[in-house]
């Protein structure tokens, strides 16, 4: 398993099926310090990290929680990556509520769907960054 699992639209689906209500509490509270950490990467980054550890949580599947644990420290590098430019933490917001609506909703489909469009947002992020980065001037 690669740390995509950890944001696969699976998990997502099955937190919409068994995340209790304090569960999805926590990752309500999770995206509301995102919103309130836009400006300031470090806590939108802790938020985020925060809100995803919680989906998994709320999985109750003891493999996923522990491959949560190993893979934290690259989930934290990948995320550095896509969230330095403010645009990219504004434009991901609306992409995790998304999300937190659908696992609040108790839709697996639904959560599983809005899963997808935040992976392929982060993914284009990833390849404009990589873009970017191949265009610097090499010392």
């Amino acid at each position: 398993m690669t740390p995509g699992v950890l944001r696969s639209p699976f998990t997502r689906s099955l937190a919409a099926s068994r995340a209790s209500a304090d569960e999805t509490a926590g990752i309500t509270e999770a995206y509301e310090a995102m919103e309130s950490g836009v400006d300031d990467q470090d806590a939108y980054l802790a938020a985020d990290l925060r809100f995803h550890a919680l989906i998994l949580a709320a999985c109750h599947n003891e493999l996923l929680g522990h491959l949560g644990g190993v893979l934290r420290a690259v989930l934290r590098t990948t995320f550095v990556l896509t969230t330095t430019p403010k645009r990219s933490r504004t434009r991901a917001l609306p992409l995790h509520r998304a999300i937190l609506d659908e696992i609040a909703a108790g839709n697996g489909d639904g959560a599983e769907a809005a899963t997808k469009v935040l992976i392929a947002d982060t993914a284009a992020d990833i390849k404009r960054i990589a873009k970017q980065d191949g265009k610097k001037p090499r010392r």
